[in-house]
Parts: structure tokens; C-alpha cells; sequence
């Protein structure tokens, strides 16, 4: 990776990392991530508006690429949700993460042809078996059978195919942005997904959406202004990086949202969870030397 690209997947990542942390403290209820999107959508909807970035292509003409890239986000987020009803999480949100660095460089590859090397394969390999000890509770035989159990539960299925999802919307903006600017694509496809998170908060309940956003107004727009930021960082960096290496490195946020979850929230770290952002943090330093 070119030494621009990695600090701007990095950055991507800390900002990514601090914004999951902040709904985590704010106990991320319903009401508050769907603000959030709206709020995102919102703030973004003025560069859109004032044709900021579009210098590129005709947003009439290019309609679909923000249309459909909302719309497989939406779907790996939906897909997400029903694996939520897993009583056990932590086990399941793994998989969903590990399908979809393993299937990025392959999606990409039938897609656009885009190909990886030895180097940063093994780089993706090595995250990959780091996002799946964090949840380890241990490294005996009953900590694994409960893992076994986690991943075998049907939920972890719908798990599988968000991270697939995921993986064909990372190859889509990368075409998108080849095509539309990131600052565009970006404003366009937030404002989508932002009304439709405001059609489902209209149909629940609006007393609690109102209370939300009065108790937690400050903090909805700042994740909604660091998620803006990561994302626009993300595809910046997509425009001329390996799809692969770029998800695949930005799972330094998950290394770091363990940190933050143990130093701030008091989250116990086990070993295997430390060994897993060791690992994850070694396959990092592989995707730096990948071509």
C-alpha cells in the first residue's frame, strides 16, 4: 500500500473506532443510531445541494451508483440486525466481519480484476484470524465448543451474509468512486440511507425518538460528523488501493474499540482477545509492505 493510502485507512479507522465507542457509551438504542443517519444525512445534504464535487459527472446521469450503494449498505445492515437475535453476540458479529475480508478479494477480482498479492493475502489472512480469537473468553475446550455452538446457531448464517453483502458494497464504491467524486457519492448515498432511517423512526415511537434527541443531541451529531469523516477517508483511499487491504486494514478500529471498551467502559480483555489484536495489528504491518 502507498504510504497516503495506509495513514488514510488509518485514520479512517480511529475515527470509525471513536464513533463506535461513543454509541456504545450512549448505549446505542435504536432511536440514537437512527439520529445518528439522519443526522449524517443531513449535514452532508448542503455539499450535495451546492454541487460540491460533482465536477466529474452529471449526478442525473450516475443516479444509480448512490441509489444501489445505499442500498446494499442497508441490506448488510439489515442482514446484521437479524443476527442480533443470537443470545451471544460477540460470537456471531466475528464471522460476519471474517466473510467479508475474505470475500473482498475475490469480489473484486470478478468484478474489476482486481488482484492481490502474496504479501497482502497473507496480510487479510492474518486480521482475519485476529477478529476471530477477540471473542474468545479462553483457550480451554469449553471456550470453544461455546464458539462452535455460536457459529453453527442460525443466526450466525444471517451474520455470513451481511459480511457478503458488505463485500459486494465495498467493491461498488470503489467503482463509484472512480466515476462520481467521494465527496458526492458520499453526501448522496448518506442522504439516502438517512431517509430511510427516518421513515422507520416515524413509524415507532415518536415520543421516544423526541426524547432521544433532546437528551442526546450533541453527541448524535458528533457520530454523525466522525462517521461522515471515516467514510469519506475510506473512499478517498478506495479510489486507488486494493479493495482487500483497504477493509482489511481498517480493522484496526476493531482493535482499538477493545482498547477503548476496557479502558473507559470497563470490558474485560482474555487472552485470546489480546492475542487477536496483536494479530490483527500484525497483518497491518503485512499490508503495509503489500504491492
Amino acid at each position: 500500500m502507498t504510504a497516503t493510502n495506509y495513514g488514510l485507512v488509518v485514520l479512517s479507522a480511529v475515527l470509525l473506532a471513536a464513533t463506535n465507542f461513543l454509541v456504545k457509551r450512549s448505549q446505542g438504542s435504536q432511536a440514537f443510531v437512527g439520529l445518528g443517519k439522519v443526522a449524517e444525512g443531513v449535514l452532508l445534504a448542503p455539499l450535495l445541494l451546492a454541487g460540491l464535487g460533482v465536477e466529474s459527472g452529471n449526478l442525473q446521469s450516475v443516479w444509480p451508483l448512490p441509489v444501489v450503494g445505499a442500498a446494499l449498505l442497508l441490506m448488510s445492515n439489515v442482514l446484521l440486525a437479524a443476527a442480533t437475535r443470537h443470545p451471544d453476540l460477540s460470537l456471531v458479529l466475528p464471522a460476519s466481519r471474517g466473510a467479508m475480508l475474505a470475500a473482498v478479494p475475490l469480489v473484486a477480482f470478478l468484478a474489476i480484476g482486481e488482484t492481490t498479492d502474496a504479501v497482502g493475502g497473507a496480510g487479510i489472512a492474518v486480521v482475519i484470524m485476529g477478529l476471530m480469537n477477540l471473542p474468545l473468553r479462553g483457550f480451554g475446550t469449553d471456550a470453544v465448543r461455546a464458539y462452535g455452538r455460536a457459529t453453527g446457531a442460525p443466526a450466525t448464517r444471517h451474520a455470513l451474509l451481511a459480511g457478503l453483502v458488505a463485500a459486494g458494497s465495498t467493491v461498488w464504491d470503489k467503482r463509484s468512486v472512480q466515476v462520481l467524486s467521494p465527496v458526492a457519492y458520499l453526501a448522496a448515498y448518506s442522504g439516502i440511507v438517512g431517509l430511510v432511517h427516518a421513515l422507520v423512526l416515524q413509524q415507532s415511537e415518536r415520543g421516544a425518538v423526541i426524547v432521544e434527541w433532546r437528551k442526546s443531541w450533541r453527541m448524535i451529531l458528533l457520530v454523525a460528523a466522525l462517521g461522515a469523516g471515516s467514510s469519506f477517508l475510506l473512499l478517498v483511499a478506495l479510489q486507488t488501493e486494493n479493495a482487500g487491504y483497504v477493509v482489511a486494514l481498517r480493522q484496526i478500529s476493531v482493535a482499538l474499540g477493545a482498547a477503548l471498551g476496557a479502558r473507559w467502559l470497563g470490558e474485560a480483555l482474555a487472552p485470546p482477545a489480546i492475542t487477536g489484536i496483536g494479530l490483527v495489528l500484525g497483518g497491518c504491518v503485512l499490508l503495509a509492505l503489500a504491492g
